[in-house]
């Protein structure tokens, strides 16, 4: 049974906190038309190594078949319940390794399917999008199948990032399928990189040299974010982050263009994504349509930890606190879904997000966004292995008692800065146990009792 709503609390917009750029696998041509089983690859700012198995292109003979299963909470089909939606979060991890899922990953599937985990959060996270980003789409295909041949309730998502480099951009070709879409007669040419930033300047360079913030009004934008979301839901990614929401809607008066893109990107999946619905959700507290529905299908914010003591241990605690700098704890706008329900405040996903390397670390700054000097990964990735255990066997308690409309997903992989006693570098944290990956730090089994030991939706 669902919680009762909270009391109306006060509405929040803020602008989350910068990711920064990441590794970016190869690649093939992209379509000159509507493909019917394309694939894809993407990376959300993360820079650093790579897995020790990499990304593959493999191929594998899909003989098998997903073996019937009873009704269970997290059916859905053309919509989604807030019941299954508070499911779906419940069971949430992020998994940002770049665009490394592929079936030499075998650790990370391992690791999907023995925690339970439902919602698999930044599994395609491309930060910085080219043409050389298509070479993975089988390997990414045949990862997803692979899981839902074993859990065919598992939702994988794609992110489509507010960062467009030059280069990048300009090297892939516009499919005519694209073009026929928006109602435009096909030619043969690439997207356009200056046809996508802010004419008057704004953003500019905000991620490096030639790599800047898309103008969502724009029609090469539209069509460049269409043309990803058609590619990965045709993979077989159910959910679609899109990033940092605020800075790309700039100049969208009364959110018209947004709800344009939304509403092709729903459109699409209706008839082509494998359940006939994609989540959409954003790094927001919310806004509205340009029909007066919610934009998005739930939202997603950084955890906005606080920095509290330095424990007997050495390590650098933090809770959540309603309300700390710009969280989005009590924030979460309200209203009627595009599924049709409503609420005074919309479920809503936070993780351990990344953004930069170390401020001083180790040294407390009240009211920063840096959690003892670090972004949140890295300073979870610097403790303690009693100290991450013992965080994450509280954590989602901890976030449902400050709010019941939120949920914490789960670190199963990301980048981080690890200080390693010589200096600090970019790295990774793994939550993976060690006996299966040798980066593993260990945090899989809590992860798996901490699930086990919740209801579904709690």
């Amino acid at each position: 049974m669902l919680k009762n709503r909270t009391a109306l609390r006060a509405l929040a917009l803020g602008l989350c906190a910068v990711l920064f750029l990441g590794a970016l696998g190869g690649c093939g041509n992209a379509d000159t038309k509507k493909p019917e089983t394309p694939t894809e690859k993407a990376t959300s700012g993360e820079t650093g190594e790579t897995p020790e198995s990499g990304a593959g292109n493999e191929t594998v003979k899909e003989t098998e078949t997903e073996e019937p299963k009873e009704k269970s909470v997290f059916d859905f089909d053309g919509s989604v319940s807030e019941e299954t939606l508070r499911a779906y979060l419940s069971r949430a991890v992020t998994l940002s390794g770049g665009e490394m899922l592929s079936l030499s990953k075998s650790y990370a599937k391992d690791f999907i399917l023995d925690v339970g985990a439902k919602y698999i959060a930044r599994a395609a996270t491309c930060w910085s999008p080219s043409a050389a980003d298509y070479s993975t789409y089988n390997g990414q295909k045949n990862f997803i199948n692979s899981v839902h041949k074993k859990d065919p309730d598992v939702v994988f998502e794609a992110c489509l990032f507010e960062c467009v480099n030059k280069d990048g951009i300009n090297s892939i070709p516009v499919p005519a399928y694209v073009f026929e879409a928006f109602g435009k007669e096909p030619e043969e040419r690439n997207f356009s990189y200056e046809d996508m930033i802010f004419e008057d300047g704004r953003y500019l360079n905000q991620w490096g040299t030639n790599s800047s913030v898309p103008d969502i009004t724009r029609l090469e934008t539209r069509m460049f974010f269409y043309y990803r979301a058609t590619k990965y839901i045709d993979v077989g990614y159910e959910a679609l982050h899109m990033g940092q929401v605020n800075l790309m809607g700039a100049k969208d008066a009364g959110h018209r263009r947004y709800t344009e893109l939304a509403t092709m990107i729903r459109e699409y999946a209706a008839s082509n994504a494998r359940r006939h619905f994609v989540f959409l959700n954003a790094h927001s507290h919310g806004f509205l349509d340009a029909d007066g529905l919610l934009m998005f299908d739930f939202h997603m914010w950084p955890s906005r930890l606080h920095s509290d003591t330095k424990d007997a241990d050495g390590n650098l605690t933090a809770s959540v606190k309603l309300r700390y700098v710009d969280s989005i704890y009590g924030d979460s706008l309200g209203g009627k879904t595009h599924s049709g329900w409503t609420c005074e405040h919309l479920p809503y996903l936070v993780e351990l997000d990344n953004w930069g390397a170390p401020v001083n670390p180790g040294v407390k700054q009240e009211g920063s966004i840096y959690i003892w000097g670090y972004d949140e990964i890295s300073w979870f990735a610097n403790q303690s292995d009693e100290y991450r255990r013992d965080f994450l066997t509280h954590i989602i308690d901890d976030v449902r008692n400050v709010d019941e409309d939120g949920y914490f997903a789960m670190p199963a992989e990301r980048v981080a800065f690890i200080l390693d006693g010589v200096g600090t570098r970019v790295s990774y944290y793994y939550a993976y146990d060690k006996s299966a990956f040798s980066k593993g730090f260990g945090d899989q089994s809590t992860i798996k009792e901490v699930f086990a030991g919740r209801a579904v939706g709690d």
